[in-house]
Order: C-alpha cells, then structure tokens, then sequence
C-alpha cells in the first residue's frame, strides 16, 4: 500500500512539473475579430505610431472572406474561421479589385504588409511575453504564382533579439523563384546558415504551414514546411551553433512577418494570403496551455 502510495505522489508531482513548464502559447490570431484597420479595430495586433507605414499598411491589406483568385483558377477561403488577411506584394493593382487594396503600395525594396520597412517599424514584440529564451512561430500562408518571378529571397519570418551583448537578428528565407528553397541566416553566425532546403510548390496557391523555432539558450534553429505535429525529428531545415549559443542574445524581442524581397521587384501581378498565426513560449507539447492568450503589443 504504501509503494503504491508513494507511486501515486511521484507521478502527480511528474505531472504538475510537466505542466508547469509545458510551453504557453503566447498569441494566437486568425483575423477573426478583425472589424476596421490599425485606426478603428481594438487589439488590431499590428499597430504601429508610424504613419507613413500605417497608410501604406492600410493600402496594401484587407480581411476578406474570400478572393477570386482568377490567375490560379481558384477562390481563396480561410484555413479556418470565417476571415483571412490577404496582401497586395507588387505594385499591379489585384483583379478583381478589393476594396481598400490599391496598386502602387510597394517600394523599391517592397517593404509592404504588416511588418513595416526591413530594419522595422511594426514589429508584434515580445519583450514581457516571452522569457523563456526560446520561441515557436506557426503560421499558414497561400502565395499566387507571382512570387515565382520576384527572383530574391524573401525575409519571410524575421525574429529579433532581446537585446544582449551582440545584435542577433534570425529569418526564415524562401527563395521566391521557379524554384524555392528554405534558408537561414544570423546576423552573427555566419550569415547564411548551412545549405538551403527545397520546398514543393509553395506559390501554388494553396494554404501551405510555416513553423520556426529557435533556442537561444541552446544555439537550436529549426524549421518545418507542411509537417503536422513538429518534432526535433520531423524538421525540414534545422542548425545547431558549434558553440551551443547563437550570438550574444538572450531571447526573442519581436517578430516581423515578411522582410522584403532582396530590394528584387515582381514582374507580374504578386499577393498573398495569411491565417492562424500562432506565437509560442518553446515547443509546443500538445497539453493544452493556459486560456489567458494574450495579444500583442497591447494597445
């Protein structure tokens, strides 16, 4: 009696230490709310006080329902819920029109979208959210057929630091080209992290999953293109630093969602679609984590 007594306390205290430090999804946000723009919709989560941005943020982005997207003989609907956010990336006006989305938003460099110019404006920050010095970002996104003729790479998810002994910025990069790879890059590892990766038809128009991950305590970066259930096991693209640590950093300070595309300009009519973005403390454990999902920045 008392062995099974003492089993029983060992494996509750194994689950109460499994769950206290179970990874808590920090954000998670799929446009649903979404009633205005960045002046008119409370906990609009990318808000920024730059104006110049605001307006062209503002010209460039709408939550829809749906989108003919004629070119790929398809009508775009959300990964989920009834609302997604679909972006104008070139300066070719979308047909058919959306309203509120106008030609001509992009600049030399095609700084669009909802991160603001590359070097930042807008970034979702995470300076309170996140101390666990790790962070998980997944996402789902649909590109149109233009992005093949862009010919850069696109800053497609950009992480930066907390601000420690040594400016750490990471990104995940796909090559925006006939055919695109997975890459990433370090500010102060090196630059371009090992080899690149190939992705299959991302510019397809369908939805497809992006997932990042990076351990700054570890030196740890992996990254996963359509893998359900993401393990250290099932990665598509990972790197490990030879000296356990990336940098002089401390932790994730912001996120941006789409640098730029190497100052390269698309030849032709270029949009995309983003949906059920989700921001983790670590790698999610499949406990579900606490309720009080949190937004951010607060407005």
């Amino acid at each position: 009696m008392k062995r099974v007594i003492l089993t029983t306390m060992i494996l509750s205290i194994l689950f109460v230490a499994s769950n206290l430090f179970a990874a808590e999804k920090i954000l998670d946000y799929g446009f649903e709310d979404w009633t205005g723009n960045m002046y008119t919709t409370p906990g609009y989560i990318f808000s920024s006080g730059y104006e110049s941005y605001m307006v062209r943020h503002d010209n460039a982005s709408d939550v829809v329902s749906s989108y003919n997207a004629n070119e790929m003989g398809q009508t775009w609907i959300p990964h989920s819920g009834a609302y997604f956010l679909l972006q104008n990336d070139g300066s070719y006006a979308l047909n058919p029109s959306v309203p509120g989305i106008t030609a001509g938003t992009v600049n030399a460099s095609n700084l669009v979208g909802y991160n603001g110019t590359y070097g930042g404006q807008n970034p979702l920050e995470f300076r309170s959210e996140i101390t666990t010095g790790e962070i998980f970002i997944r996402l789902w996104a649909r590109f149109n057929k233009g992005f093949s003729t862009i010919g850069g790479n696109c800053k497609w998810i950009f992480i930066g630091d907390k601000g420690g002994n040594l400016y750490d910025n990471i990104y995940m990069h796909f090559s925006t080209s006939t055919s695109p790879t997975m890459k990433f890059y370090c500010d102060t590892e090196g630059s371009w992290l090992g080899s690149s990766v190939p992705l299959t038809n991302p510019f397809d128009g369908n939805w497809h999953k992006f997932s990042f991950y990076i351990d700054y305590n570890n030196g740890i970066i992996r990254g996963w293109y359509d893998v359900d259930n993401e393990t250290a096991g099932n990665v598509t693209k990972s790197w490990t630093a030879p000296d356990g640590h990336i940098g002089g950093t401390i932790g994730p300070n912001y996120m941006y969602i789409q640098g730029n595309f190497s100052a390269q300009q698309p030849k032709e009519e270029t949009y995309h679609a983003l949906d059920d973005i989700e921001v983790w403390d670590g790698m999610p454990t499949g406990i579900n984590p606490p309720k009080n999902l949190r937004r951010v920045p607060t407005p």
